[in-house]
């Protein structure tokens, strides 16, 4: 309990931090605003929906935003400037314009990072970003359940083929969860798919 707490305001610590050297301005006009995207460019731009998407082997699958634009430049930030505050940003601005999974939810995976990006970043960026969301659902992912078995490349122009190779094998599931998981609705989170390889691995 104690380590948890200590945990806690060491992240709160880092986050009052960050928002101190970098004060949040709109992603699309780059003003100065209480929220990654202000309220004016909030009804220009698009916003999260559950868009479907077609991928093979899998049951059902969606993506919320169009990976581009200011989209794109903020999960940049995220994942290679360590921009954690951008991250919880980025999620609670959906929670207000985004309903609940259009199906039902037994237990919420994320996909695992290896544990040098993590220490890297200091952040396990899909965690950041649904973490609002998933408070507003009243859904608990679940940890330690998926784990990256080994450090992979970066997979940014890398062709499907190439991905599918660098990811064989590369995530396996934690000792007796996989039973636990049969014949469940398993809602997996990653914060950008694009030939969705990660996911099908």
């Amino acid at each position: 309990m104690q380590m948890t707490t200590l945990k806690s305001m060491l992240e709160i610590v880092a986050q009052w931090l960050e928002f101190q050297l970098f004060p949040t301005r709109c992603l699309v006009c780059t003003c100065l605003a209480p929220h990654v995207v202000c309220a004016d460019c909030s009804e220009k731009v698009a916003s999260p929906q559950f868009h479907e998407l077609t991928l093979d082997g899998i049951d059902e699958a969606w993506y919320l935003l169009a990976y581009q634009g200011w989209v794109r430049q903020a999960i940049h930030a995220i994942k290679f400037k360590g921009r954690r505050s951008l991250a919880t940003g980025l999620g609670a601005w959906c929670v207000d314009r985004l309903d609940r999974p259009p199906v039902a939810v037994d237990r919420v995976l994320a996909i695992p990072s290896h544990w040098s990006r993590r220490y890297q970043r200091g952040f396990k960026a899909p965690e950041a970003i649904f973490a609002p969301l998933l408070r507003a659902w009243d859904l608990k992912l679940s940890t330690h359940v998926l784990r990256r078995k080994r450090k992979t490349p970066p997979l940014h122009g890398l062709g499907r083929e190439q991905r599918q190779q660098v990811l064989q094998d590369v995530f396996s599931v934690a000792g007796k969860a996989e039973r636990q998981l049969a014949g469940k609705h398993v809602l997996l989170l990653d914060d950008i798919v694009t030939t969705g390889s990660t996911v099908k691995a």
